[in-house]
């Protein structure tokens, strides 16, 4: 897997400034889903090569979308080659392209309204955080129970599809500092407000 990191990009011509110009904001509004990738690998890499690396788009196509109305579903190729001119891998990336606004408004979630949380709902989310015991290793016993006795308070969240996407797409949490959910963002934001 080196190749797909360590590697040279070959650099072709600058775009020209009209192209530039014509295409800027040309994605505005636009929804892009990294939906896959595949490897192919051809050569191994050896100590002391150096991979050199060119992309472009092999495919894109439009396509009918019960989600979006129609979405484009875009395929780039990555080739990898070392100094001997040997092609190492090649990795294709597969992205949906679909336009927001279209999404938001037809598919079959279309009546779920996403959650949102005030300044007021994350307080009294991190209240309970704050005044909630925890029993880590501490065991509580059915038997050690009254009927009627309350459990306590637990917070669970919130979770927002935020919060799933950088858990699935930025190192599943397990770093202090990443975006978390549950008691490790109440933590996150005691320290910086704007977690």
């Amino acid at each position: 897997m080196m190749a797909g990191i360590i590697n040279t990009p070959l650099k072709g011509d600058p775009i020209p400034d009209e192209i530039k110009t014509r295409t800027k904001s040309l994605f505005s509004g636009i929804d892009v889903f990294v939906s896959g990738g595949e490897w192919e690998f051809y050569n191994p890499t050896f100590p002391g090569d150096t991979i050199y690396s060119f992309k472009g788009q092999e495919n894109v196509s439009v396509n009918p979308s019960e989600f979006a109305g129609q979405n484009v579903i875009q395929i780039s190729r990555e080739v990898k080659f070392n100094q001997r001119q040997q092609v190492v891998g090649v990795y294709k990336t597969l992205r949906i392209l679909t336009e927001r606004k279209i999404a938001a408004k037809k598919g079959k979630y279309s009546a779920i309204e996403p959650q949102t949380y005030t300044d007021e709902n994350i307080a009294k989310i991190d209240e309970v955080y704050a005044n909630e015991v925890v029993r880590g290793a501490e065991k509580r016993f059915f038997e050690a129970l009254g009927i009627g006795e309350s459990l306590g308070t637990m917070a669970k969240g919130p979770l927002t599809v935020t919060d799933v996407v950088c858990f699935h797409a930025g190192g599943y949490g397990f770093i202090p500092y990443a975006p978390t959910v549950g008691r490790m963002a109440y933590k996150n934001r005691k320290r910086i407000a704007a977690f």
